[in-house]
């Protein structure tokens, strides 16, 4: 009962920000199954679990210090640095009512990454759902800063 109420409030979230309208024709990175998922979910489409066109989310709690946007909002990264944690939310307004997507995320000193909620795609501007743990590569923190000075240097 729970699962059916959440699909019917989620209802108009995807009515309106929701499906085949989020990606270009020609995008075919996101056309496919969730290879992200438990493998008894990875027949799920990824056009059936994303929303776009809503704005970055906002960091609630955490030790989450690395963040991208401008000077009116910052949102946190995806992925936190090894260490740190982030609780954020966004809040999609539908015609019907205002539908709270909550993420929640964790890197551990040893790398391991977990998730779980309505992550946020920060290069696609996306939100998708998902659950997952998995090690990140040693060198990921260094490559993400490396990436992050260009872009920032590139303005």
């Amino acid at each position: 009962m729970p699962f059916i109420a959440y699909v019917i409030y989620l209802a108009p979230a995807f009515a309106e920000h929701g499906g085949a309208a989020c990606f270009s024709p020609i995008d075919s990175r996101r056309t496919g199954k969730h290879n992200d998922y438990v493998w008894l979910f990875q027949w799920i489409n990824w056009r059936n679990t994303v929303l776009c066109g809503i704005e970055p989310p906002t960091q609630d709690s955490g030790t989450q210090d690395y963040h991208v946007g401008s000077e009116h909002h910052f949102a946190p990264k995806p992925i936190p640095p090894l260490g740190q944690w982030q609780a954020s939310h966004v809040d999609v307004k539908t015609k019907l009512w205002t539908v709270r997507l909550k993420y929640y995320a964790i890197k551990l000193p040893n790398g391991y990454h977990a998730r779980i909620g309505w992550r946020w795609d920060d290069v696609d501007n996306l939100y998708f759902l998902t659950v997952s743990i998995k090690k990140i590569p040693e060198d990921w923190d260094k490559k993400l800063a490396d990436w992050d000075a260009g872009f920032r240097n590139s303005g």
